[in-house]
Formats: structure tokens, C-alpha cells, sequence
């Protein structure tokens, strides 16, 4: 009896669908054999190689705050693409990768799903008032919350989570950006529910605030942009209906109450932004990049008229930027629920003595609810065109709104299209299911038929995008790597050659995580912007586009001396572009490749270490000075340090003249600790290519020692004459601001919920 009355409830069973859906999507990948991964394109070239090292650092004791391995060092915990803080992503420290990414994909696209369920379902079955006998066949457009026929829910649901925006960032890699989207109808849900309370409204807008932190710790927070944006519209809906602010103050409390708790990702996850290349102020034109076009709605009807993913024809930058498809009969259910709306609205205006119209006093929610998903919906697909819509309404958001300045790829608000469609899809089946001309038992067998063919056709769309690859590790060049592993050292190597050349395949430019081999360069949206414009002075490069190197550094002139200081040992460039050949005498080529990868690899014998002593310091009046000298070599960076005139330690006589110093010795070196040995007979600067960034603190022989800025991007500091040990140690105190106001928050949260009103 206890399992029948499970059975009857209709959120659980729901849920068992949902899970037989995903099961049989999903299938081929959940069991993934040693050597494979599932495939995404960013997962198997970029976030792969973040979590190895999270989970390969943890394996072994050590808390990853750093990451020395790429960009000559940066911030491993603070950088969102990680999102340490979701809870989920704790399975990448237990559990083979393989494992772990066959299963976070899955039960995010069910979480999707059963969010979006208990979204509209909870919206369309509240206020039950009885149907009267003069109204039950009296309109095609009968009240939903009377009519609600129970698949509408699970469709919206289905094709929600089955749709282009999700399926297509699978193959694209984009896991992240699912994980946060697959929380946005939970959002939406929790304050909806937090704006009709009535006893207990503090409850859940605390409740709301939760799980809205819940999606900013999935760690692609443009998603809770988005999600902001659709509680918004919905508040100004629930607003109208309610005749008053408070839903809409409710929003606001329950979006500061998640800002509060996910402080621990925020601050630091700020922090990294605001010291990274993406506060450089770039033209609209970068902004606008990747926005949707009028030829890529024909994909609403037909998902691949424009190619597969693996054969893409259609505009920049890939399928999945542009993969809105949510099923033709999911779009024809929109449509109709779009019609009727419109139909309503001119019924209340133009009839308001109409019973049927009357009986919307009563149960306006659904109507506002309807309203507020066609508004999202526009406002996705119209700001997803950019450029491209009649009037550019993503312009005008980079205008007004400050933080339209960071985002590109207008594309990405599709999401929002694709949120309120799916919404609208399942009121748009209880509309066909009321249609006066149908008999009950044709109707049912319509919806049934209807539903039918919405589900085959999304189950044949998603399965096109669920495959395993062999691992990123079969792909690279072994020879290469070993022959790496076992000569580099503590030395870099520098791949000087865009990403997207095919070159890359020998040994991705992100892999040194992986394989504990230290890079000059790497893939990442979010360069840090002092060693960027480092790589740019190195680069002979005045003027830096980041439009055209957003993810990586300038290729660096090999000829150039600051190449030798930056610790870079090999230089790696396809045969076919190759930047070093002739360049110097200094290089030497050890290992070329031309069956398959078409690459060589250079040795510097010229290269200095990674720590060693200068004799002099320069003070310059200005960052862009130092960039200058650096560009045209004016100084000799085994000698002298290049810092800005305010930092030239002015109680310091550096008297070493032209003698050679002793060489440094590391004693020990970790990812966020680094201790060396000095023995000079003079005051010296400690010159390293350790980049600096807020956290890293210096102490000699115990005492604190002053950290100063030298060449533009690096850690300096001034060792006195004789012995000595000095240490640098990473302690982000912004984590601990960050814990501090979520925990704060939360003890808030508490004491309010139990204080009374």
C-alpha cells in the first residue's frame, strides 16, 4: 500500500520518467571503460587538466590553492572554471575522472528537468476554485490551474532539459555553464514560492537565497546573470498580480541572501577577475561576437539544416553557441501558448464583461505567470541576435549596464529562450487539451500523440551528442612528453602558437597540468593582465589586442633576452609556423615530428634560472615604461630588475658592481610555498618569474620581507648581504573575507527565520 501511494504522487513519478529518459540517453556513457572520457570539446582540452590537478593535489596532501603550472603561475581555487565551493565537484577527489563526468552531466540535465516540473506544476495547479457548468465548455481558453492536464509539466520539463542549449554544450565541453543553468527553474521556482507566502515568507526566501547560492557555486555565474533576470520578470508579473512591491522586494532579499552565502566563491572569483585580462576595455565588436542570427532560427525546426557539431557550417563560434532546438512540437506548444496569451490579454481589454475574462480576477497567476514566460523568451532571442535584431538591444544593455561591458557572446542568453519556450510549451499542451471542438477522448488521444512525438523527437536529438572519446592523454605525442618529463626540470616550456592550430594535439597547452610540466603559457579566458602585458612587452607588441589573444599570451619573440629570464627552457612550434628557426643562435632543435603532429621542439641553452640574483634595480616612472624597455632590450634581465621608481627601496645600497653572484638554491618547492637559499656577499634582489598576485607574502629568516612588483609581473624582493632563508608563501586572505560574510549570512538568516514578525 505504502509503494501504491508512492506511486500516485505525481512529483515521484515524474522524477521516475525523467529518470528512465536520462537513463536511455545517457546509457552509452555511464559506464565508461579505462582510457575513455566522455566527449566535450573544452572538457577534453582544457577542464580535464584543471580537475586532475585539483584531484591529484588533494590525493597527495596538499590544498591547491595555486596553480605554478601555467602562465608562469595563477590562482587555481579562485578561478571560477573550477568551482571548488559546488559541492558536486567533490566527486573529482573520490572518484576516477571518467566516472565523475559520465554521472555530474546526467543528473544535472534530471535536475533540470524536475525543476522546470515542479516550476510550472506548482505555478499552474495553485488557487483551485470550482469550474462552474457555464463556464466548462464555454471557451477554448478555459483557466490552466483548472484544466491542468499532467503531462504539461513533465513536457516542459523534458524538453527543457533535452534541449540545444543543454545537449549542445555537451559536445561542446561546456560543463560548467550546464551545472549553473540546470539550477535557473529551481531559482525561479523558490522565489515564486517566497512571493506568495504568506506565514512562512522568511522561511523560503532564505530557502530561495540557498539555492540561488547553489548556482553561483556551479561556477559559471553569467548563468545566475541570466537567472536574475528571469526572477525579475516573473517578480514584476507576481508584482502585478499581487497589486503590490513586496514580491519584487522578496526577489531582492532572496538574490542578496545567495550573493551573502556563496561569498566564499564571489570575493576571491572577483578579485581574480579584476586583476585579469577581462577588465581591459574592449569595443563593442568584441562584445558582440557570437551573436545568434536570423539563418540560425532555421535550427529551431530542423537542429542540424546548418551541420552536426562535428561538421558545423553555420556562424561563429560553434553549434552549441547557437543550439536553441526544443523540439518541433515543443516549439508548435509555445507558439499556441504564445497565441492564446495574446488572445487573453485582448479578452480583458476589449471584453471585460466576458465571464471567461472575469474569472481571471480569480485566477490571474497563471496569466501573469504565461506573460512573464513570453517576456523572458523575447527578451532571450532578442538580445541573443545582437547585431543582427532590427534594433540592437544588446547595445543597448552594453550602454546602460555596467556589466554588459565583461559579457560576449550575446548568444548565451538563449538560455532564456529556451527557459521560457519550455515553460510555455507545457501551458501550450493544456491548451490543446481544452480546445471546445475536441471530445475528451480525442483530446486525450491528441495529447497523448502529441507527447508522444515531442519525446521520440528529443530523445533522437540528445542522442546525438552523448559519445566517449579515448582520453586527452592518447592524443598527445608520449615521446614528446617523456622526453619533457625528463629534462624540463623546474623549467618552462612555451608553446608559441595559436590554439587552434592543429599542433596542439601533440601536447594541449593546458596538459602541463597533467603532466607536472611547468608552462610559460596556457588556455584561459582569464588571463592574468600583468603577465599578459609581460608576454605582450616580450612579444615586441606596443599596443595588445586582446580581441584577437583573449586566451592565451602574444607569441613571444624567441630572440628576445626576457625569453631566457622567464625560465623557458624548450619552445614548441609546428613545423609549419615556426617562430624560432634562425631567430638565435641560442636554440637548439631536439625532437621534430612530421608524420602526424608536424611539430618541433627547440632547447634554450641560454636560459636563466627560475631564482637567481640581481645586482641592480631600475626605477621606472611607469608600468608602460618598463614595457618599453623591456621591448627593446635596453637592460640586461640577468642583471637588473625593472621596477616602477615608487618601489626602489631607498634604505638599500646595492654595491655588488659587476661580480658574478652565487646562485640560488631551492631547498623546497610546492604549489604554494616556496623556501631558497641565498649566500651573497652584497645586497642583492632576489629577481624570480614567480608571477605576483594579492595572497603571496615574503619573509627572511623569519621576518617579513617587502614583495615588489619587478619586470612588469613577477615577485622581487631584496636579500641582504650574507646568508640567508627566505620563503614566499600563498595565503588568500580574500578566502577568509569570503568565509567570513557567508558565514555571517548565514547566522543572519537564522536568527531572522526565528525572530518574530
Amino acid at each position: 500500500m505504502r509503494i501504491v501511494r508512492v506511486l500516485k504522487n505525481p512529483y515521484i513519478v515524474a522524477a521516475i520518467f525523467y529518470l528512465a529518459i536520462v537513463l536511455f540517453v545517457f546509457w552509452p556513457i555511464l559506464w565508461p571503460a579505462p582510457g575513455t572520457l566522455v566527449f566535450g570539446d573544452d572538457i577534453h582540452r582544457s577542464y580535464h587538466f584543471f580537475r586532475q590537478l585539483f584531484g591529484d593535489a588533494l590525493a597527495r596532501g596538499e590544498f591547491p590553492w595555486w596553480n605554478p603550472y601555467l602562465f608562469s603561475g595563477e590562482p587555481l581555487i579562485a578561478n571560477p572554471s573550477l568551482a571548488f565551493w559546488y559541492p558536486v565537484n567533490w566527486l573529482f577527489a573520490l572518484m576516477p575522472y571518467r566516472f565523475v563526468y559520465s554521472w555530474i552531466i546526467p543528473l544535472h540535465i534530471f535536475w533540470a528537468m524536475l525543476g522546470m516540473y515542479i516550476l510550472i506544476r506548482s505555478v499552474m495547479t495553485n488557487d483551485q476554485l470550482p469550474i462552474s457548468n457555464g463556464i466548462k465548455n464555454s471557451s477554448i481558453l478555459r483557466p490552466m490551474s483548472y484544466v491542468l492536464h499532467p503531462i504539461g509539466p513533465w513536457i516542459a520539463g523534458l524538453v527543457f532539459g533535452l534541449s540545444g542549449f543543454f545537449m549542445g554544450r555537451i559536445w561542446e565541453g561546456h560543463i560548467e555553464l550546464i551545472l549553473s543553468a540546470s539550477w535557473m527553474p529551481w531559482v525561479v521556482w523558490a522565489n515564486v514560492k517566497c512571493q506568495k507566502s504568506n506565514v512562512k515568507w522568511k522561511t523560503n526566501c532564505v530557502i530561495a537565497g540557498i539555492v540561488f547560492a547553489m548556482q553561483i557555486l556551479a561556477g559559471y555565474q553569467t548563468m545566475a546573470m541570466m537567472t536574475v533576470i528571469a526572477v525579475g520578470m516573473v517578480s514584476v508579473g507576481q508584482c502585478i498580480n499581487a497589486r503590490s512591491v513586496k514580491p519584487f522586494l522578496y526577489a531582492g532579499l532572496s538574490v542578496i541572501i545567495g550573493l551573502g552565502l556563496s561569498a566564499i566563491q564571489i570575493l576571491p572569483g572577483q578579485e581574480f577577475f579584476r586583476a585579469s585580462i577581462r577588465t581591459y576595455p574592449l569595443p563593442y565588436s568584441w562584445a558582440v561576437f557570437g551573436s545568434y542570427t536570423i539563418g540560425n532560427l532555421k535550427q529551431l525546426i530542423d537542429p542540424f539544416v546548418l551541420g552536426f557539431p562535428w561538421s558545423y557550417k553555420g556562424p561563429s563560434p560553434n553549434f552549441g553557441e547557437m543550439a536553441a532546438y526544443m523540439g518541433k512540437g515543443g516549439l508548435l506548444l509555445a507558439l499556441i501558448s504564445i497565441i492564446a496569451f495574446v488572445i487573453h490579454v485582448l479578452q480583458m481589454i476589449i471584453k471585460r464583461s466576458n465571464p471567461v475574462t472575469k474569472l481571471f480576477t480569480h485566477d490571474r497567476q497563471v496569466l501573469v505567470f504565461g506573460g512573464a514566460m513570453v517576456c523572458i523568451a523575447i527578451f532571450g532571442l532578442w538580445v541573443s541576435l545582437g547585431w543582427n535584431a532590427p534594433i540592437d538591444l544588446n547595445k543597448i544593455l552594453w550602454d546602460t549596464v555596467p556589466i554588459y561591458k565583461y559579457l560576449r557572446i550575446p548568444s548565451r542568453h538563449l538560455i532564456l529562450f529556451v527557459f521560457g519556450m519550455s515553460a510555455l510549451a507545457g501551458i501550450g499542451l493544456n491548451y490543446l487539451k481544452n480546445l471546445s471542438f475536441a471530445r475528451p477522448g480525442l483530446a486525450k488521444l491528441a495529447v497523448f500523440i502529441i507527447s508522444l512525438f515531442i519525446t521520440v523527437d528529443m530523445l533522437w536529438f540528445a542522442k546525438n551528442f552523448v559519445v566517449l572519446r579515448p582520453d586527452p592523454a592518447t592524443r598527445h605525442n608520449q615521446e614528446l612528453v617523456s622526453y619533457l618529463q625528463k629534462n624540463l626540470g623546474m623549467a618552462r616550456i612555451l608553446p608559441n602558437f595559436n590554439v587552434g592550430m592543429g599542433t596542439r594535439d601533440a601536447l594541449d597547452f593546458d596538459a602541463a597540468m597533467g603532466y607536472r610540466l611547468y608552462s610559460a603559457s596556457g588556455y584561459d579566458p582569464a588571463i592574468l593582465r600583468n603577465y599578459y602585458e609581460f608576454g605582450a612587452a616580450v612579444a615586441g607588441v606596443e599596443n595588445p589586442d586582446v580581441q584577437q589573444t583573449d586566451v592565451q599570451i602574444p607569441y613571444l619573440k624567441p630572440s628576445s633576452r626576457y625569453v631566457d629570464f622567464l625560465n623557458v627552457k624548450y619552445i614548441f612550434v609546428p613545423s609549419w609556423f615556426d617562430s624560432v628557426a634562425g631567430s638565435s643562435p641560442k636554440y637548439k632543435l631536439v625532437m621534430e615530428e612530421n608524420k602526424k603532429d608536424y611539430f618541433r621542439l627547440y632547447e634554450n641553452t641560454t636560459v636563466l634560472p627560475r631564482f637567481f640574483l640581481a645586482s641592480q634595480i631600475v626605477g621606472l616612472p611607469d608600468r608602460p615604461s618598463i614595457a618599453r624597455a623591456i621591448r627593446a632590450g635596453e637592460h640586461d634581465p640577468g642583471k637588473v630588475v625593472l621596477v616602477q621608481q615608487k618601489d626602489v627601496p631607498s634604505d638599500v645600497a646595492f654595491n655588488c658592481g659587476s661580480q658574478p653572484l652565487p646562485p640560488v638554491t631551492v631547498a623546497s618547492y610546492s604549489m604554494n610555498k616556496i623556501i631558497l637559499k641565498t649566500d651573497t656577499p652584497c645586497n642583492a634582489m632576489l629577481a624570480t618569474s614567480e608571477v605576483m598576485y594579492p595572497g603571496w607574502q615574503a619573509t627572511i629568516d623569519g621576518k617579513p620581507a617587502k614583495l615588489i612588483e619587478g619586470n612588469l609581473a613577477f615577485r622581487t624582493v631584496v636579500i641582504p648581504k650574507g646568508k640567508h632563508t627566505m620563503v614566499m608563501v600563498y595565503r588568500p586572505t580574500v578566502f577568509i573575507m569570503g568565509i567570513f560574510v557567508s558565514l555571517m549570512t548565514l547566522l543572519g538568516c537564522l536568527i531572522w527565520m526565528k525572530k518574530r514578525v
